[in-house]
């Protein structure tokens, strides 16, 4: 059987060789003395716990311990209580400076290996990724030699701990291979995404085990032979927590140098490029909706609509990473109209599912049929999906769509937001007058070209409280921010109804349009008569507020994209409004 397992250890195995060969052409004397730091290092912290206990054991006891006869005597115990004492310090110092050096090391073997690339900068703190990788390459390496010398003396010293240690790992190994086995179908997802969420947890418990094993086994054995050394069993106690916690280590070394493959190959290979592959999970999530196996999804969503019949589902673009949408003709219908629409969400996604769930729900009452109803909700094998029902919908021309997103803005001003949806949107996410705040105004100063701008910057800072307090009593709208021809629909009726909400937000109204759209677009003297009208918090409202709240919208948009001299050159309008 092709065993994915070991084959994904072989292609690990592989990779490994190659980036070392890499690094080796680039930076061979610091690949070599990496690896010595590294064991050094490793061998200074067991040495820096081992003669501690010695120091201990002489000092408590009477006389000297039959195990230490061998080199200590009577006249010279004292003298060795003082070296051990010495050398656990100089050794934990020893540790110290390896650990630094290591790091040094590892910035200039970064910087060596980056110049001999000869590539532009591919991402923030590229320097400090490729000393990652090279440290992650040395420790991986002093791992192998340290756990194969380990294992090798560890035989030599007491064979039938370290055989029965063997067959552990190799049984574990296989273990691990049969889950991944059988992790590998879509349908296991879910299990797949608890066994990796799980991975450092898991190896812990797998590494206590293998440690309490053989301590158990060596117990034994004294209780069994007297005539075992007692220094012996210390040493084989310490170096094996030390090899399996050190193994813990390089794997969890191996699943970031195999996780980041794309990214290392730009940085260390000088022809690669930069390959965006898509998460594992995706993969998966992909893998359920092949023709094969989205039948039994579609038939679990909606029993009593799809009845097996895969043909009746047609895929929908909604350009969401992680989200795929089917639609289904309903029998009343005009053909190409959907009534039915399932939403399946990659395990990454769930955040988007519950916030999308959230205005699903209202879609009836608290959004006023601008969000399609939720009828049905659960998970298949890991695959969450909602499924919804919106009437018959039809899509907007494009010579349309103008026309009919300002007819949907001014639908979602007009409606006051259900106290549920308020109430979370506030608890999660900065509402405009949050945003608006003094440290964040004084960066348009980055921008200030003369005295007279920087004081209208400043006169606007002292006034942000004054700002702050008008917006706290506008009212609030419950905004979609994915105004796409794939996103807009019409009912039955002519009334837009958006099919994504997994970027809703809590806004007062007419923030979410800009200051030139006023010129051309937005007349604010019918928007004002339109809110007095429709919202019952908004009767006294006025063309003058609406534009103030754009003003100031726009404001903190462009700051927060750095565009400090956009936002600048509305301060003066912005106060002037406010002084009328």
């Amino acid at each position: 059987m092709n065993n994915k397992f070991l084959n994904l250890t072989l292609d690990y195995l592989a990779w490994v060789r190659a980036l070392s060969i890499k690094i080796w052409i680039n930076s061979a004397l610091k690949l070599f003395f990496g690896v010595l730091l590294f064991l050094t290092n490793q061998l200074s912290i067991v040495l820096a716990f081992f003669l501690p206990l010695k120091v201990i054991i002489l000092v408590g006891s009477e006389g000297v311990p039959r195990y230490l006869r061998a080199f200590v005597t009577e006249e010279n115990k004292n003298e060795f209580i003082v070296w051990f004492a010495i050398g656990a310090f100089v050794f934990y110092l020893l540790f110290l400076l390896t650990g630094y050096l290591m790091n040094r090391l590892g910035v200039s073997a970064a910087t060596e290996i980056l110049g001999r690339a000869k590539k532009v900068a591919l991402f923030h703190q590229q320097e400090l990724f490729a000393k990652d990788v090279f440290l992650r390459v040395a420790r991986t390496w002093g791992t192998y030699f340290m756990v194969f010398l380990g294992f090798a003396l560890g035989l030599i010293l007491e064979w039938r701990v370290f055989s029965v240690l063997l067959v552990f790992v190799v049984a574990e190994y296989a273990g691990f291979a049969y889950l991944w086995q059988q992790y590998q179908e879509p349908e296991n997802s879910a299990k797949l995404m608890r066994f990796l969420r799980n991975r450092s947890v898991i190896l812990d418990g797998v590494s206590a085990l293998n440690f309490f094993t053989g301590f158990g086994i060596l117990f034994y054995l004294f209780l069994i032979d007297s005539s075992l050394n007692f220094i012996i069993g210390i040493l084989l106690i310490m170096m094996t927590q030390q090899i399996f916690r050190r193994l813990v280590v390089a794997i969890n070394d191996a699943v970031f140098l195999v996780q980041q493959k794309a990214k290392i190959q730009t940085v260390f290979f000088t022809y690669a490029h930069l390959d965006t592959q898509g998460k594992h999970i995706h993969h998966s999530f992909e893998k359920m909706l092949l023709p094969e196996r989205r039948e039994a999804l579609f038939a679990t969503a909606a029993p009593g609509l799809s009845q097996g019949d895969v043909a009746g589902w047609r895929w929908v673009d909604c350009n969401i990473m992680g989200v795929a949408v089917y639609s289904l003709e309903s029998a009343e219908g005009e053909k190409g109209h959907a009534c039915y629409w399932l939403k399946c969400y990659a395990g990454d996604k769930f955040n988007l599912l519950q916030k999308e769930r959230l205005a699903y729900e209202r879609g009836a009452s608290g959004m006023q049929g601008m969000a399609p109803q939720l009828i049905n909700e659960g998970s298949y094998h890991g695959t969450p999906f909602l499924l919804l029902q919106g009437g018959v919908l039809k899509r907007i021309q494009r010579r349309e769509f103008k026309h009919r997103f300002k007819a949907a803005r001014l639908k979602l001003w007009s409606l006051i937001p259900d106290g549920q949806i308020v109430s979370m949107l506030q608890r999660t996410f900065p509402t405009l007058e949050k945003r608006l705040h003094k440290n964040k105004l004084s960066l348009m100063s980055l921008a200030s070209r003369d005295a007279d701008e920087y004081g209208r910057i400043a006169r606007f800072v002292e006034r942000s409280e004054i700002f702050t307090d008008f917006i706290s009593t506008m009212p609030l709208f419950i905004t979609n921010n994915v105004f796409k021809e794939n996103n807009l629909f019409l009912d039955a009726e002519e009334q837009p109804v958006f099919l994504h909400w997994h970027r809703m937000a809590l806004e007062p109204v007419c923030s979410d349009i800009t200051p030139n759209s006023l010129e051309v677009f937005f007349d604010l003297e019918e928007i004002a008569a339109h809110l007095q009208e429709h919202r019952s918090d908004a009767a006294n409202i006025t063309a003058l507020d609406l534009k103030k709240i754009v003003y100031l919208a726009a404001i903190e948009r462009a700051i927060s994209l750095q565009l400090y001299g956009e936002a600048l050159d509305l301060v003066q309008p912005t106060l002037e409004m406010f002084d009328a």
